[in-house]
C-alpha cells in the first residue's frame, strides 16, 4: 500500500495537471483510485437521496418529530426512502458510467437492468433496517427518538452501499 502511494505521488510530481486529471477521470485508473472515485460518486448519490427524502419528509410524506405517531413516521420514512432510491439510483448510474466504471460488459439495457436490480436488492436490505432501527430506538434509546428517521436513513444508506460496490464492479461493469 505504501509503495502504491509513493508511485501515485511520483506520478503526480512527474506529470502536469492535465495529465493527472485525465488519469484520475479515466476508467482505467488504479483500483484504489477507482474506489475513491466510487466513494465520491456514492457521496453524491447519498446527498441526492437525502435531499429527496427530506424534501418529501417536509412536504408530501411528513416525518418530523412533531408527528407523535411513531408508526406514521416509520411508514413515511420508508416511503420517502423509496422515492429517494429511484432518484439517487439514476444519479449513481450516470456518475458511475461517467467517472468510475467502464460500461460495455453487457448491452446498455441489460447493464441498466442489472444496475437497478442490484441496487434494488441492496435497497430492500437497507429498507429492512428502517423498522429494526426504529424498534431499537423505541425500546432502548428513547432519548434519541426524535432523530429516529435520520438514524434509520443513515442505516439504510450504509447497508445499501456495502452491497453495491462489489456487485457493480464484478457483475455489471468491465472494470
Amino acid at each position: 500500500m505504501i509503495k502504491q502511494i509513493q508511485q501515485a505521488t511520483q506520478f503526480v510530481r512527474d506529470n502536469n495537471f492535465a495529465t493527472v486529471r485525465r488519469h484520475v477521470l479515466s476508467h482505467d485508473a488504479h483500483p484504489l483510485l477507482q474506489f475513491v472515485k466510487y466513494g465520491v460518486c456514492g457521496v453524491g448519490a447519498f446527498v441526492v437521496h437525502i435531499i429527496v427524502v427530506n424534501l418529501l419528509g417536509a412536504t408530501v410524506f411528513p416525518f418530523s418529530d412533531e408527528i407523535k405517531d411513531i408508526e406514521l413516521r416509520e411508514k413515511n420514512t420508508m416511503i420517502n426512502n423509496s422515492f429517494g432510491f429511484l432518484v439517487s439510483c439514476g444519479f449513481a448510474y450516470w456518475t458511475n458510467i461517467t467517472f468510475v466504471f467502464k460500461p460495455g460488459r453487457h448491452s446498455r439495457r441489460k447493464e441498466v437492468s442489472l444496475f437497478f436490480a442490484i441496487s434494488a436488492v441492496s435497497f430492500f436490505a437497507g429498507l429492512a433496517t428502517v423498522p429494526f432501527i426504529f424498534g431499537m430506538i423505541v425500546e432502548h434509546f428513547s432519548e434519541v427518538e426524535k432523530y429516529a428517521q435520520h438514524i434509520a436513513t443513515l442505516g439504510f444508506a450504509v447497508t445499501s452501499a456495502l452491497v453495491n460496490f462489489v456487485c457493480r464492479k464484478f457483475i455489471i461493469f468491465d472494470k
